[in-house]
Order: structure tokens, then sequence, then C-alpha cells
């Protein structure tokens, strides 16, 4: 434990003596001064716990000198000692800064000593709680540079009760505002929905509404500036307890590079399968093609003069059939040339009259007028997404019948795959490898996703972009 260490100032030299036989009795380390001055300049160089002064001194009176005090030190203890003629001056002692003060004559010291070392007590308390709160100012202006400069938007927003509507974001970062071309002000009056693109705030609002279960989720969605800009984000949010209230904290990381890597990956990918499906189409089939004009001219000459082995001959004749088949379908699959050459709704279309063909299954195509093809590396990979829902469709919903519809919704393009089988079970159809397959190509295709599907109701695939 540190010694305390208190000045005492009186002129009095029996009254000094005594004050300070009963502080060093208590383990205090005493500093006697008589005058105010002396006591000034041994507070110029050190440092003590405490004041205990006579109002009442020869020169310097003692409100003088806790006058001085308070200039440099607007907190050390001062006490003062006065009569009861001098009351009124121990009154505007208190009103100066004064601590406490005592009356003449000193009767229990013990109340004496435990006056000063409360007001000690009370002054390490203060000197303590300043240090913690210029600590925490400090932290607080290092918390906000850092939430300031940091090179993800940041946003702060109440989880909504169920039921309720969203709350309005309660703070955002410097980069949201530079990003997003919006004050601060602006979003101070928005909720975390209005930044989302209309056609992906259904799907943000679950995920929002999920963390009411999950503390932390990591989900894709798309933010809108000011000037209509879409920007791609992946959004990580944290749910957490704040008084009585349950706030969100969600950082969100623009993936538009990652996005235009992703698309430019999975167009090389499509161009290798396009090289592949040529190579079969160019080089295969018509080897296969060649030969099947040279077993019609055996099958003839065979028919003559080996009219016995005519039907084992056949046989091989109808496997190089089947072959040919086989190498047009798998060059078709790998990559639609009428994709490029007759747009994305002709392509469907020829893909389904394909299937049709090769199952026992109908399937029926549908064509708003004022559907609009998407562009070429988004084309493709909704494309791919219709022919993952149909394979998915074929492989699991034991259907009779798949319907595909492209139609034109406001603002949005549409695509339904729908078939009338039994269903599958949503959280198989989430997790499933299909799946995962379908939602990557849409958020790369810059695309939204909607599937539903439920025991005995069927499997329906929507996908709507701009």
């Amino acid at each position: 434990m540190n010694v305390l260490r208190i000045l005492i100032v009186e002129d009095e030299q029996v009254c000094l003596d005594t004050l300070r036989h009963v502080f060093t009795s208590h383990k205090f380390v005493v500093i006697p001064c008589t005058t105010a001055e002396q006591a000034l300049r041994f507070l110029a160089s050190s440092e003590v716990d405490a004041v205990l002064t006579d109002i009442k001194l020869p020169g310097m009176s003692g409100i003088q000198l806790l006058q001085q005090i308070r200039k440099k030190n607007s907190s050390l203890p001062v006490v003062i000692v006065t009569g009861f003629a001098s009351l009124a001056s121990a009154v505007e002692a208190l009103k100066l800064g004064a601590h406490d003060y005592i009356m003449k004559p000193i009767q229990d010291t013990r109340k004496l000593v435990l006056t000063i070392k409360g007001a000690i007590e009370h002054y390490n308390l203060r000197k303590e709680n300043e240090r913690l709160i210029v600590q925490l100012a400090d932290r607080e202006k290092t918390l906000q540079m850092l939430f300031d400069n940091a090179s993800d938007m940041i946003f702060l927003h109440e989880l909504p009760e169920k039921g309720r509507s969203l709350p309005v974001i309660k703070e955002a970062n410097s980069e949201v505002c530079r990003r997003l071309e919006y004050s601060h002000g602006a979003l101070e009056k928005m909720t975390f929905l209005e930044v989302v693109a209309d056609d992906r705030r259904d799907e943000t609002a679950k995920y929002i509404t999920q963390l009411s279960r999950k503390l932390r989720l990591i989900y894709e969605t798309v933010f809108v500036s000011g000037d209509g800009e879409q920007i791609p984000v992946e959004v990580m949010s944290h749910a957490f307890e704040y008084g009585k209230k349950r706030m969100v904290l969600s950082i969100a990381r623009d993936i538009s590079r990652r996005r235009e890597m992703e698309l430019k990956v999975a167009e090389a990918c499509e161009n290798e399968r396009a090289e592949l499906a040529r190579e079969i189409h160019d080089v295969l089939c018509q080897e296969l093609t060649g030969s099947n004009m040279i077993m019609s001219c055996l099958k003839m000459i065979i028919a003559k003069d080996m009219p016995d082995s005519l039907p084992m001959f056949e046989k091989l004749e109808g496997a190089v059939g089947r072959m040919m088949a086989t190498a047009r379908k798998i060059s078709t699959g790998l990559y639609p040339a009428e994709l490029k050459k007759d747009g994305f709704a002709n392509a469907v279309e020829n893909f389904l009259l394909g299937q049709e063909t090769l199952r026992n299954i109908k399937f029926v195509f549908k064509r708003d007028a004022r559907f609009v093809d998407p562009k070429r590396a988004a084309g493709l990979n909704i494309y791919r997404i219709v022919q993952e829902a149909i394979y998915n469709s074929i492989k699991h919903g034991k259907c009779s019948k798949i319907t595909v519809q492209l139609a034109r919704r406001k603002d949005f393009n549409e695509v339904t795959v729908e078939d009338n089988g039994v269903g599958v079970d949503q959280k198989s159809v989430q997790e499933g490898m299909g799946m995962s397959i379908i939602r990557h190509r849409a958020l790369i295709a810059g695309a939204t996703l909607k599937v539903e599907s439920a025991a005995g109701k069927g499997y329906r695939v929507i996908c709507l972009w701009k």
C-alpha cells in the first residue's frame, strides 16, 4: 500500500506539532509548513495527497492558498481548519473547491483523519475516473478512426422484432457514404433494405430475420448507389445485445471485381467446352458419318454375298448410329451453338425439343413477346440454370410435365422452370450440390434465384434479372 503524504499549514507551532503527531501515528508522511508561501514553494516541486490548512495565516490566508492551488490542480483535496468566527470564510472556501472544513478546537482527531482519508479516496477515485474518461475517449477516437477508414462498408441497425418493419440505420461509416453516394444524414433516415436492389430485398430480409436464431451470417446481395449503380456485395452480419436492444453489425464488401473474374473464368470454361464440342462434332461425328457411309456400301455387298452375316452387320450398323446420336447429344450438351447463333429463347426452346425426343416427359415452352434475351455472358449462365433445373426435375421430381416460361415483369426478365412432380424437401433443395451450382451461376449472372418446392407440390425455379 502506498504511503499517504499530507501537507499541513499551521502558524501555531503547538497545533502544528499536534497535527503532525496525529497523522504520523496513522502512517502518514507529514510535510509541515507555517505559512502559505512556504506551502506553495513546496507544492511547486513536490506532490502530496492532501492539504490541511488553517484559514488564518500570517501573510497569505488559507483562502488565498486554496485559490492558488486550484489554479494548478483543480481536484487536490484541501481541508480548511477554521474557528467559529470565520465560519462564513469556510463556506466561501467550499464554494472555491475545498473538500471540507474542520472547526477549532479539534477534539475528535479520529474524525479528522477519516475526513482526510475520505478526501484522498475521493480524489483518487476522481483521478481514476478522469483517467478512464480520457482512455475511453482515446479508444472511441481510435475506434471511430478505424470505423471511418475501414475499406468495407459498415452498417449498424436494430434487429427488428417479429412482425415489425426494419428500423433505420443507426450508424454507417464513411465508406458507405463514399460508395453509395449518400450523406450520413440521409442514411440515418433509411433502412438497411433501402440500399438493397429491389429484386434482392425479399431475400435479404429473410437473411436478416435469420439473425434472430443465428448470431452470425454471411450472404451475398446487391446494393444500389444514389445514382443507380448496382454493387454486388458479400455481407457478414453479426447480432449482439446492446443494453435492452438487439443490434446488427453488418460489414459489406464490394465483390464487383470478384464477379468480373468469376464471369471471365466461367466464360473461359464455356469456351473450353465449346472447343471440345466442336472437336466432337467436327471430328468424331464426321468420322462416324464416314464410317456409316462405308458400312452402307458394305451392307449391300454382305446382303448379296453373305446374307447369313447380315443380321450381325445390322447390329453393328445400329451401334454406330447410336454412337453418332450420343456424340451429337454430348456435343450439344457441352455447348449450345444455337445460343450464340439464334439467341437465348430459341436455344432454350431447341433444348426442350431435344429433351422431349429422348424422354417420356411432356415439355411446354411459353414466351412473353416482351421478354428480352440476356447478354451473352449472363445468358450462358442462365441457360445452364435452366438446364440444371430441368435435370433436377427429371432426376428427382418423378414428373410427367415440365414447363419453361420466359416472361417480362415490369423492369425484370423472368425464367420459370416448373414441374408437376412429387416435389422434394426444401432443406434438400437448399443444400444439394446441383442447387449450389445453380445459385452460384445466378450470382455470377447478376440474377436473383427463387426455389419453391415441397413434398407433393412439385418443384419450381424462378430466375430474375434486369
